[in-house]
């Protein structure tokens, strides 16, 4: 009886671990998506500088109407030791490191006919693609996803 419940009780213990590690890393990709599509959705005019699948840089308002433009850089960086890439967001000359064990990240443009580019000048859409790895997860889902697009109004 003492062996069934011990057992009983780890298991429960490790779903719940397990639960909680796919919970943080949702909610991780979710936040850094968040950051990403309200940074895009303050692009001015003509304002992507470089288009690559792991490296977006474009001018904002950063404040919002306010006349405050800033250059935005998000680079993503493979870690030669981990397999994994880390995600910095660089505002200005200060630069963050907002996620790491990302398994990939993709950058995809597209143009005003929806067709895909690389000509900066021509962007009009933007897909951001986030997937990072749940650590500690031996069933279920080990990994997270953040598919999505963004139109900025001034873009084009």
């Amino acid at each position: 009886m003492v062996t069934v419940m011990l057992g009983l009780t780890v298991t429960m213990n490790n779903a719940l671990f397990e639960t909680t590690q796919q919970t943080n890393a949702a909610a991780t990709v979710a936040t850094v998506g968040e950051i990403m599509y309200t940074d895009l959705n303050q692009t001015i005019a003509n304002g992507v500088l470089a288009s690559n699948p792991t490296m977006m840089q474009f001018k904002a308002d950063t404040s919002m109407g306010g006349g405050n433009k800033a250059t935005i850089t998000y680079t993503a960086t493979l870690d030669g030791t981990s397999g994994l890439y880390n995600l910095t967001r660089k505002v200005g000359s200060k630069t963050t490191t907002i996620s790491n064990n990302l398994v990939s990240v993709q950058f995809q443009y597209v143009d005003t006919d929806g067709h895909a580019t690389t000509t900066p000048s021509e962007v009009d859409g933007i897909r951001v693609k986030l997937v990072a790895q749940v650590s500690g997860v031996t069933q279920g889902f080990s990994t997270t996803l953040n598919d999505f697009k963004v139109f900025p109004p001034n873009l084009n």
